[in-house]
């Protein structure tokens, strides 16, 4: 093997190894019913880019326990790293008035809006315990698994 055929491997290991590491951490939109709440949490975390802090090759219960130290639990406070989301599970994690909760689940897209006052409520619990505001400073607790 010359050095140019040499050179044009070793870039195509490194490019396929970058791509496949990039996938294993990406974590697909969650689908009402077919992602579990493991993978749920794994998705928020990533979208507040709070990755950096799960250990390294993070499960599903490394989010939930995460999440649960920044105070987002359901109400009932179990997560259940395989069970499947619903909108119910979903409006159990949001702190709202049963009324709101009830307009959200009769509106167009219930599980969307749901995930996204979600997503901001986790961005903002995350940036308050960054910045050491203590209204965000929960102490930490195990959930249930």
């Amino acid at each position: 093997m010359n050095r140019r055929n040499f050179r044009n491997f070793l870039f195509s290991i490194f490019a396929l190894s970058f791509v496949m590491t990039s996938a294993a951490f990406a974590v697909e939109h969650p689908t009402e019913g077919k992602t579990t709440q493991g993978e749920l949490a794994l998705w928020i975390v990533q979208q507040i880019g709070a990755m950096d802090k799960l250990p390294p090759a993070a499960l599903g219960q490394d989010a939930i326990n995460f999440l649960f130290n920044l105070g987002i639990a359901p109400k009932d406070g179990k997560w259940d790293a395989d069970a499947p989301v619903t909108k119910e599970f979903l409006a159990s994690l949001l702190d709202l008035p049963e009324s709101e909760i009830a307009s959200i689940l009769s509106g167009p897209n219930p599980f969307e809006e749901l995930l996204n006052r979600l997503e901001i409520m986790a961005a903002n619990a995350f940036a308050a315990s960054e910045s050491g505001s203590s209204e965000a400073m929960i102490p930490p607790q195990n959930p249930t698994p």
